[in-house]
C-alpha cells in the first residue's frame, strides 16, 4: 500500500471513530420553541417558532453537538401568524430580517432592530396591528417593498441615512402615522410608498430625492403641508398627491419660483427657507 492509500485509510478510520473534527453541518433543530436551519459556516438563522406566545428572546448563538453556531439571520416566514407575540429581543450578531418574518404578528407592540441589521424583508412587518415605534438602525441599507404596510398603529418613522430607496408601499395604510423623517440620503421614493397614511399632516423632502413614484401619497387626508428642499420638482406625477386635501400647500426653496410656478398641478405653492 502506497503513502497515499494509506493516508486516506487513515482518514476515514478517524472520521468513523469520531476521533478527527468534522465541518460544521446542516441540519434543523429546535431549542426554547424556536426552529433553527444551521449552516455548513457555522452559522444559523431562526426559521420557525413552536410557541411564540409573550416575550420572546433571540439567542446569539446556540449550540449542537458539541458545535458552537452563531444566530445571524431571521429568515423568510420565522414568526409569520404568530398573534400572541407581544415583544421580541434580536441579538447583535443578526445581520439580516426575511421577507415576511413577522407578518400577522398582530400583538406585537414592541421590537428593537439592534446596529448589525443590514437588510429588512419585503412585507417583513406587515399587518402588525400593534406595533406603535420601531427604530430603523443606522446599519440598515435596504428595506423591502411594502414592509410596514398596514401598520397602522406605528406613529412615526425616522429612516436611517444609509438608505436610498424608500420602496414601494414601504409604509402604506400605516393610518396613525403622524411624522416621518427622511434624509438627505434617499434618492428615490417608491409607488404608493405612503397610501393611505391618514394622520401625516407634513413632511419634508430633502434635495436628494430626485423621482416620486404613482400614488405615494395617494388618500394621505391630513396632508396639508409638503416642503421641497429641491429647487427644481422631481420627476413625478398628477397620481403622487391624488386625493390629498384640495388645500393642501407646496413649499419650494425661496428663489425657485420660476421653477415650480403659482401652481404646481392642481396645488397652491410658496416659497420657504429650508435652512430654518
Amino acid at each position: 500500500m502506497n503513502s497515499k492509500h494509506l493516508l486516506f485509510s487513515l482518514t476515514v478510520a478517524l472520521l468513523s471513530a469520531g476521533l478527527f473534527p468534522s465541518a460544521a453541518q446542516a441540519a434543523t433543530i429546535t431549542i426554547d420553541s424556536l426552529i433553527y436551519q444551521t449552516n455548513g459556516d457555522g452559522t444559523a438563522s431562526v426559521t420557525d417558532c413552536t410557541d411564540s406566545s409573550g416575550s420572546v428572546e433571540i439567542p446569539s448563538s446556540i449550540t449542537v453537538d458539541g458545535t458552537p453556531y452563531t444566530v445571524t439571520s431571521i429568515g423568510n416566514y420565522a414568526f409569520t401568524d404568530c398573534t400572541k407575540l407581544t415583544n421580541i429581543t434580536i441579538p447583535d450578531t443578526v445581520t439580516s430580517i426575511g421577507n415576511r418574518a413577522f407578518v400577522d404578528c398582530s400583538s406585537l407592540t414592541n421590537i428593537i432592530i439592534p446596529n448589525s441589521v443590514q437588510t429588512i424583508g419585503g412585507y417583513a412587518f406587515t399587518d402588525c396591528t400593534k406595533l406603535t415605534n420601531i427604530t430603523i438602525p443606522d446599519s440598515v441599507t435596504s428595506i423591502g417593498n411594502r414592509a410596514f404596510v398596514d401598520c397602522s398603529s406605528l406613529t412615526n418613522i425616522i429612516i436611517p441615512d444609509s438608505v436610498q430607496t424608500v420602496s414601494e408601499g414601504s409604509f402604506a395604510g400605516c393610518n396613525s402615522l403622524t411624522q416621518i423623517f427622511i434624509p438627505d440620503s434617499v434618492l428615490s421614493i417608491g409607488n404608493n410608498a405612503f397610501f393611505s397614511c391618514k394622520s401625516l399632516k407634513e413632511i419634508i423632502i430633502p434635495n436628494s430625492v430626485s423621482s416620486i413614484g404613482e400614488y405615494a401619497f395617494l388618500y394621505c387626508k391630513s396632508l396639508n403641508k409638503v416642503y421641497f428642499q429641491s429647487q427644481k420638482p422631481p420627476k413625478m406625477d398628477d397620481s403622487t398627491f391624488s386625493k390629498c386635501p384640495s388645500n393642501m400647500m407646496i413649499y419650494y426653496p425661496a428663489g425657485a419660483e420660476p421653477n415650480w410656478g403659482p401652481l404646481w398641478h392642481e396645488f397652491s405653492t410658496a416659497p420657504w427657507d429650508p435652512v430654518k
